[in-house]
């Protein structure tokens, strides 16, 4: 069976340079990303490769936890910190995903 991959636009991002001379230069570029949709990857999965696979996201789980407590005692998160915070859900669909 092939994967399926299904691509996702990122936010067009736009970069203002000003040269010497006083001219503006704008640079603007979009990101492809391609995801594997999690139904493809577990039938793929051996028990042994899934049980493997379990384990890596509950340990991105309990980092979210971390995460999130250090968000409460009011430490500032960084963007990657963050974004790691909105995969919480996504993470836990991929697990009930390899449990079933």
């Amino acid at each position: 069976k092939k994967k399926k991959k299904k691509k996702q636009k990122q936010p067009v991002e736009e970069e203002q340079q000003v040269s010497q001379e006083g001219t503006t230069t704008t640079t603007t570029s979009t990101t492809t990303a391609t995801t594997t949709t999690t139904a493809a990857v577990t039938e793929e999965l051996t028990p042994e490769a899934k049980k493997k696979k379990i384990r890596n996201l509950t340990k991105k789980l309990r980092q979210i936890e971390d995460l999130k407590k250090k968000k409460e005692e009011g430490t500032q998160l960084d963007e990657s910190q963050l974004e790691k915070l909105g995969r919480e859900q996504q993470l836990k669909d991929e697990i009930a995903a390899l449990e079933k």
